[in-house]
């Protein structure tokens, strides 16, 4: 029975130990998954009394636990992204369900809709991309700066048409910055638009010090001003433990990881040493964003 409710991703073996060990976990474990057909355990963290809860294709969904108090056993369910209570109790914050028996967790998970599903995840997901898909945004207006002394010539230039001598230079010289400026926003544009007809995905996880990547492909539908994505579609997420695993972007990442070494020697958290930033990277043609750090967006366009 257990064995089918063991994700493929992560520790198998560890996971059967954990479970075999703990069977109040082990029956919640098993109930759970039993009830919500997409989900998987596996064993994470240090608690012994604790699961990973993950989607079928390995994207983390929540936790399982089994605590106690002076009462005895409790069981828990936690996700920020499916359970969202209007007040905490005194054994459980506003991100978890949690009752004195099995069957009475799952009928309040099942009575307010908080098991895992895929379109409420993917949804969860659309902040940290929207700001990836926006650092390749133009950051710049088309406007240079002058001062007043210049700004008179220039109009007593244009009305009598009499000349601005001594400015001459300068005012070409504001020309040339502006026009530099206007071409530097189309290209800005053109890369903005371009991102956002469709990218390879990778998310980077390092949860636990382990790192996990999500592989998969995405798009932005910009807003009618074209200055800030108005929808993401987000296709199918593929968890892999390594990315050597993922020939859609092994060649890229490993790429990614020459540049990046040396360059942030603090970002060890992951092995690409990539930091957590909303960031494009011009030299590289790759864009990065987040929305917490549990989770790292990496954005490869599919046009060069």
């Amino acid at each position: 029975m257990i064995d089918n409710i063991i994700s493929k991703f992560g520790g198998i073996e560890a996971t059967k130990t954990r479970l075999n060990n703990n069977v109040g976990l082990r029956n919640l474990a098993v109930e759970f998954c039993s009830t919500f057909k997409n989900v998987r355990v596996i064993a994470s963290g240090s608690s012994a009394a604790q699961l990973q809860l993950v989607m079928d294709n390995g994207l983390p969904a929540g936790l399982l636990s089994v605590n106690r108090d002076t009462d005895g056993d409790y069981y828990c369910y936690s996700s920020s992204i499916f359970v969202n209570k209007q007040k905490a109790t005194g054994r459980a914050n506003k991100e978890t369900r949690d009752s004195k028996t099995i069957t009475g967790l799952i009928k309040a998970v099942t009575k307010n809709k908080e098991w895992p599903q895929y379109p409420r995840l993917y949804k969860s997901y659309e902040r940290g991309l929207r700001y990836a898909f926006n650092a390749t945004m133009p950051r710049h207006d088309v406007r240079v700066d002058v001062n007043p002394d210049v700004l008179n010539a220039l109009l007593i230039n244009y009305v009598d048409r009499t000349g601005v001598g001594v400015y001459d230079a300068t005012i070409t010289s504001k020309y040339d910055e502006l026009m530099r400026k206007r071409q530097e926003r189309i290209e800005s544009d053109k890369i903005y638009k371009r991102f956002t007809r469709g990218c390879k995905l990778v998310g980077i996880s390092g949860a636990n010090g382990q790192s996990s990547y999500y592989v998969g492909n995405v798009s932005a539908k910009l807003n009618a001003k074209c200055d800030d994505v108005e929808e993401i579609n987000l296709i199918h997420l593929q968890r892999y433990d390594y990315l050597s695993e993922c020939d859609e972007v092994a060649a890229e990442m490993a790429i990614i990881k020459t540049y990046m070494q040396g360059k942030h020697p603090n970002e060890n958290w992951n092995p690409f040493h990539i930091p957590f930033s909303d960031k494009f990277y011009p030299e590289m043609d790759i864009a990065t964003g987040y929305e917490n750090r549990d989770m790292l967006w990496v954005l490869i366009p599919h046009e060069a």
